[in-house]
């Protein structure tokens, strides 16, 4: 499956808002999250530091139409996620809000929900 930059974001503030957001049991650290999706809502070139960051660059590089080949980005996360069980998100700590580092994990279903959201996206 080959999308967007725009399309990937919209699939991924789709899967935040819908499945990532409400499993975060911390207040402030769910309220920032959600303050981030409406942000990059707004401006989706907000999301453009992540697309330039080097291991991101590494794993998903545009082709010549500007479009990225998200098989192979899902084809590496699922076999992950299938070996390891499971794939932690580190959410690092908030001075005076959330003192305390988290980790939320995500499991296949969560894999293939933002692949079916992205996807949703294309169409």
């Amino acid at each position: 499956m080959k999308a967007s930059k725009n399309q990937i974001i919209s699939g991924v503030i789709s899967f935040a808002e819908n499945e990532l957001i409400p499993k975060v049991e911390d207040k402030p650290i769910k309220i920032l999250f959600a303050t981030t999706v409406l942000l990059i809502k707004a401006n989706y070139s907000a999301a453009d530091p992540l697309f330039e960051n080097r291991i991101v660059k590494t794993l998903l590089s545009p082709d010549a139409e500007g479009l990225y080949d998200m098989d192979v980005l899902f084809s590496a996360l699922e076999d992950s996620v299938r070996t390891y069980g499971g794939f932690p998100l580190k959410l690092p700590s908030v001075p005076v809000l959330s003192p305390d580092e988290k980790v939320l994990t995500l499991d296949a279903s969560d894999v293939a929900e933002i692949k079916r959201r992205i996807a949703d996206a294309r169409a």
